[in-house]
């Protein structure tokens, strides 16, 4: 895996205007093809209904009861609708943010079961349909900002938690769900896989005698041990990149693409790797040599400190990542929208944090997936959205995002992160120690090894290493997400979004399993389920549908 021992580490837009009206080749109508091939990911489209005479009123009531629920159900966002009496029409506002253009999903949906089953079906009282995708050119909250709330999701003096918890699950169409729901699940095997091809990997340069060979040109070409150390690692490094090569590409370039995940073609990709690959030579060529400095000159004492040295790099390489090291994959530029940039600065400002910038890394040269984050450690500190963000979601869904980053920020994760994992690399240090020793005295002389100082026995410490974190997953994972849990809290306090969190993380649900059983989501799920974090939004909105502290925004009622 070439980036193994690397880095450890909207929404009305985007469609040009176009009548879609009629078949005939018209410069408006090819250009209303344009429009909609451009339209993707996301994509809205205003519609003018002319009704029967004396039917308005039946129109609008079908079609709230019927097209609306049915419409979100199936993945459609409808922001608002319109009845206009003087004029008998309709007007409404459908939009669509997936991996299916704007037509093959409108055709779906028309073609489905549960289309054809509506009664009373609204249209047989429509004499006349105009349809113009749209791009919008101002955006206050009226347009851009208007929240999706699903029917049982709104609020009202017989609020449910639960009940709103399961409107929003239900806007996600069932095919959508089983494709996300399996590219989750497949990570769970990708765990045990990863695992077992290390393995094998560091077992095959043990037993072919490959790591004692590689040891052995180290020693033959300088005598000094700091540059001993950095050719074996070089080489260590190399090898084991191209030999797990065939799983990294599938597991992150041809997986991500079956599942409509990643935007890059193979040579960007493999650059990326590379570079990822280069950063390892140098990051982990320091940190092999202070390691096995630390090895000869305390035999004995070696695993103590080489958990310190450990911890200490650890934290060094999150203090020079967001400057020296992220930027290698991605641009990251200021963020100048005042329309964005000064509600987040603004509620930072209210929770103590002091940040003058908010910064937008262009994550959509590799992937579609939203996210933002906060790194750097000891001064670096950096809060971060990926354009992802901008693109596909509203202000109020990009506001409870950032109050989560946010929320890591003030509640200090970073540290409290650093102190867990510390301890984490004490007690390997610890297991690493013993475990290495009965290994090296049944089969250190057929692995050609000297001794724990021996630069050969690289990889059965990196065996060793792999073995006690595959045993921790549930472990590890609980703590983050215990951490994330907290982070979600403190960003509805914050932003005072329910309906806007709720809604990232149907997003999210592009590739988190939404609603997993318990025993799952406590051994696999390093963030809450989307079940767990919409309940919790959705419990923050009926706990302050009257507070005259926060009272929940206009664009969640």
């Amino acid at each position: 895996m070439i980036r193994q021992f690397g880095v450890a580490a909207g929404s009305v837009a985007l469609c040009a205007v176009g009548i879609f009206a009629g078949r005939s080749p018209t410069a408006a109508v090819a250009r209303a093809r344009e429009a909609q091939a451009a339209c993707r990911p996301t994509c809205w489209q205003l519609r003018l209904y002319t009704i029967d005479r004396g039917k308005l009123d039946d129109f609008a009531q079908a079609w709230s009861r019927g097209v609306y629920p049915l419409r979100l159900k199936r993945g459609f966002q409808i922001p608002a609708a319109w009845s206009m009496p003087e004029t008998n029409q309709f007007v409404w506002i459908v939009g669509y943010d997936g991996p299916e253009t704007f037509a093959a999903k409108d055709s779906s949906y028309y073609a489905s079961a549960e289309r054809a089953a509506l009664q009373p079906d609204p249209r047989p009282w429509i004499t006349r349909a105009e349809k113009w995708f749209v791009t919008p050119v101002l955006s206050g909250p009226g347009a851009q900002d208007q929240l999706p709330v699903p029917p049982g999701a709104e609020a009202s003096d017989h609020f449910d938690p639960v009940v709103a918890t399961n409107a929003y699950l239900a806007t996600v169409p069932p095919d959508k769900r089983a494709r996300s729901d399996a590219y989750f699940e497949g990570g769970y095997w990708l765990i045990l896989w990863n695992f077992l091809a290390s393995a094998a990997v560091y077992l095959l340069l043990l037993g072919k005698g490959w790591s004692a060979r590689m040891r052995d040109l180290a020693e033959r070409v300088t005598g000094s041990k700091p540059l001993q150390t950095f050719l074996y690692w070089v080489q260590f490094l190399v090898v084991t990149a191209v030999l797990l090569f065939p799983l990294t590409v599938y597991q992150g370039f041809v997986r991500e693409h079956q599942y409509g995940l990643a935007t890059q073609t193979f040579g960007p990709w493999l650059g990326d790797q590379l570079k990822g690959l280069a950063v390892g030579v140098v990051l982990g060529g320091v940190f092999v040599i202070a390691i096995y400095g630390v090895v000869r000159r305390a035999p004995r004492s070696w695993w103590i400190w080489g958990s310190v040295v450990t911890v200490a790099f650890l934290m060094f390489s999150a203090m020079i990542a967001p400057v020296f090291i992220l930027p290698l994959f991605n641009k990251y530029t200021k963020l100048e929208d005042a329309r964005v940039k000064d509600p987040i600065l603004s509620m930072a400002r209210a929770n103590g944090i002091p940040a003058s910038e908010v910064y937008v890394v262009n994550a959509s040269r590799q992937s579609t997936r939203v996210s933002a984050n906060v790194s750097g450690f000891l001064g670096t500190e950096r809060i971060t959205l990926n354009d992802n963000l901008l693109n596909r979601c509203t202000l109020p869904e990009i506001e409870s995002t950032m109050g989560h980053e946010m929320g890591h920020y003030v509640l200090n994760h970073v540290y409290k992160g650093t102190l867990f994992f510390g301890v984490l690399t004490v007690l390997g240090f610890a297991f690493l120690r013993g475990a290495s020793g009965r290994a090296l005295t049944r089969r250190g002389d057929a692995w050609r090894l000297r001794g724990v100082d021996d630069l050969a026995a690289l990889p059965l410490f990196a065996l060793l290493i792999a073995v006690y974190f595959f045993v921790l997953t549930p472990v590890t994972n609980t703590y983050i997400r215990t951490q994330e849990y907290e982070a979600d809290i403190f960003g509805l306090n914050a932003a005072g979004q329910p309906d806007g969190e709720a809604l990232i993380d149907l997003k999210l649900g592009d590739y988190r399993k939404l609603d997993p059983g318990p025993v799952e989501e406590l051994i696999f799920f390093d963030h809450p389920s989307g079940r767990t974090r919409i309940y919790a939004a959705m419990r923050w909105k009926a706990e302050h549908l009257n507070s005259p502290l926060y009272g929940v925004p206009a664009s969640s009622r």
